[in-house]
This record gives structure tokens, C-alpha cells and sequence, in this order.
């Protein structure tokens, strides 16, 4: 983990054990303040509520009372969570600005088993909504094609899935001594938060293009170009 004491490690890494080739991978940390895809900047109101996001529920902290789980990252863990929440016998409501409930996992055939998982528990699930503000537990959400349709809910947990931010504080720490190593790269959540697929295909490849001077991406992006006469 990217934590204050792993901060220190870079004196280590340049002077002590001189390590040529160092890869970073602290992961990622999900954001509190419901910066996403809908939202640029922080939800106005978010700070006067006890905010939980999955970093919190994986930890073991346990939601309470009614839930309000905002979903704006698309993929299987919003709808985890709402289940997990529901079967520990809490009242869940699900928001999510998409027309359906984890909608990227379409692409792994899965989105349908979700949605009817989900209702099948008693989730109340409001597609096409966003957060617009939150005051204490009281969450004021709006359609996302027409501002005048507006509704509040209340609720005793906030759990918001949104989007993530690299733990890159020990891979900045290294960049000024950059020249000190043979290979230093930050791969995976570091790089850029992603699926989890995505997290081990970047670091077998960069396991597998160490001290090569081959672009591994130049091949995916190969494309012909037609010459007309």
C-alpha cells in the first residue's frame, strides 16, 4: 500500500539495496466525494454526510439502517454491494445515472443475472438519476434529462462507487531520481485504475517487456492505410 511509511522506501530503493528495476503497484482508492463520470468536482453537501465506499465495505465496515448506494462506476460492484447489504437484512436503494444496473457488464454477458438478482431481493433500483446535493442523511437527486424532475431520499448510509484515484505517492517520490534506475514504472491501479483483468495484463507485460527496447503498445495500434493511386 501507498501509505506515509512507504514514502521513505525511495531512499532505499536509490541508495541502499540498488535495485535497477522497479515496478509500482500500491493500487487505487476509491473516491469519497463523488467525483465520476456525472460529476467533475465534488457532490455540493457531501462533506455533512458519513460517506462509505468500497474501500469501507472490503475493510469489513458494515452499513446501516437505510442504504443509498450511488453507482456511477457501471460495473459489478455497485450491484455487490447492494446485494450484500440486502442479504445482511438492510433496506437498500440503488441510484445510478445509466438506464440499467451495471451496465459495462454487458460485455461479460452478465448485466441481465445482475438486474434480476437484484430485484429479485427487493433492491429498489432508479435508473437515470443523479446526486445532486446531500444534506445530512437527506439525498436530492434529479433525472439526468430533465432537471425539473427531482426527488429526495433519505437514508442512514451513503455508499458511493464512483471512480478511483492511483496511489501513486511512492512512484512520484522516485521521479526525481528517475535516472538512478534502469526501469521505473508504475503499472496497473497506479497507472491507471481499471478492471482487475486489466491490472494483470499491464503487469505481465511489464514483467515481460523488462529491459526491452520494444514498445509493447505499438502493436495495438497497427492499422493499415490504404494507398490509392
Amino acid at each position: 500500500r501507498d501509505s506515509v511509511a512507504s514514502r521513505g522506501l525511495g531512499d532505499v530503493y536509490k541508495r541502499q539495496l540498488e535495485i535497477p528495476h522497479v515496478l509500482i503497484a500500491t493500487g487505487s482508492t476509491w473516491h469519497r466525494d463523488g467525483v465520476g463520470r456525472q460529476h467533475a468536482f465534488s457532490v455540493p453537501g457531501i462533506d455533512s454526510a458519513l460517506v462509505l465506499t468500497p474501500d469501507d465495505i472490503l475493510s469489513g465496515i458494515k452499513a446501516r439502517g437505510r442504504v443509498l448506494i450511488y453507482d456511477d462506476d457501471h460495473y459489478y460492484m455497485g450491484g455487490a454491494i447492494a446485494e450484500q447489504c440486502r442479504n445482511e437484512g438492510l433496506e437498500v436503494t440503488l441510484v445510478t445515472p445509466d438506464s440499467k444496473v451495471s451496465s459495462w457488464t454487458e460485455n461479460t454477458l452478465e448485466q441481465e443475472k445482475i438486474q434480476s438478482r437484484l430485484l429479485s431481493l427487493g433492491i429498489n433500483i432508479l435508473p437515470l438519476h443523479e446526486l445532486l446535493h446531500v444534506d445530512q442523511e437527506m439525498a436530492k437527486l434529479v433525472n439526468i434529462y430533465d432537471g425539473n424532475v427531482q426527488q429526495t431520499i433519505a437514508f442512514d448510509s451513503l455508499i458511493l462507487v464512483t471512480s478511483r484515484s492511483p496511489n501513486d505517492t511512492l512512484y512520484q517520490s522516485l521521479l526525481e531520481n528517475e535516472a538512478t534506475f534502469k526501469t521505473l514504472k508504475a503499472v496497473g491501479d497506479c497507472h491507471a485504475p481499471g478492471t482487475v483483468a486489466a491490472a494483470v495484463f499491464e503487469g505481465h507485460l511489464a514483467a515481460r517487456g523488462l529491459e526491452s527496447i520494444v514498445d509493447e503498445y505499438q502493436a495495438l495500434f497497427r492499422r493499415e492505410i490504404i494507398l490509392l493511386d
